[in-house]
């Protein structure tokens, strides 16, 4: 006789959990992800894919830093590839966005990045174009991670967790 009763109970707490989830939620479920939704990859062998436009001007107006790591992307919003990219100066790395646009290309003032395991991801965080940079990596077995957003050709800091000491 206990046993309908704890089973009642039980479906009930599921059910209040459930609508609290939903509410919590708003009732909105993300788009399926799929390959067309689905951000840009970085190249698998940086040393073996061919960079796209917009790391070939850097590399050529930029040649004297090293180029650590790079990601083609849509920053913009504007059907014209992009490109974040990490360079090393030194003992510090930068991260930059080159940006294609009608003139040609522009490159963002740069900002301190991960020394090493750099990686960078470009894709919707916010739910609205243009797309934001994810970079995350370590210094010393410090970790962290940033989201940057482009604005008026520049990057700024939408949120940022241990930057200061992996960078």
């Amino acid at each position: 006789m206990k046993r309908p009763k704890l089973i009642l109970w039980v479906s009930g707490v599921l059910l209040v959990l459930l609508l609290v989830l939903i509410a919590i939620h708003g009732g909105k479920w993300p788009a399926k992800r799929t390959p067309d939704n689905l951000p840009p990859a970085p190249p698998a062998n940086m040393d073996t894919a061919t960079p796209p436009p917009a790391v070939a001007y850097w590399q050529q107006k930029y040649s004297q830093y090293q180029l650590v790591k790079w990601a083609p992307g849509f920053l913009t919003g504007d059907d014209q590839e992009d490109a974040v990219i990490i360079y090393r100066t030194g003992s510090k790395c930068y991260l930059v966005a080159v940006i294609d646009l009608a003139g040609g290309f522009q490159v963002t003032d740069p900002v301190v990045a991960p020394v090493s395991d750099q990686q960078i991801t470009i894709g919707d965080v916010e739910n609205k174009n243009p797309n934001e940079i994810i970079v995350s990596g370590q210094k010393n077995g410090a970790y962290g991670y940033a989201i940057f957003a482009l604005d008026k050709n520049r990057l700024l800091t939408l949120y940022a967790a241990g930057m200061d000491q992996c960078c």
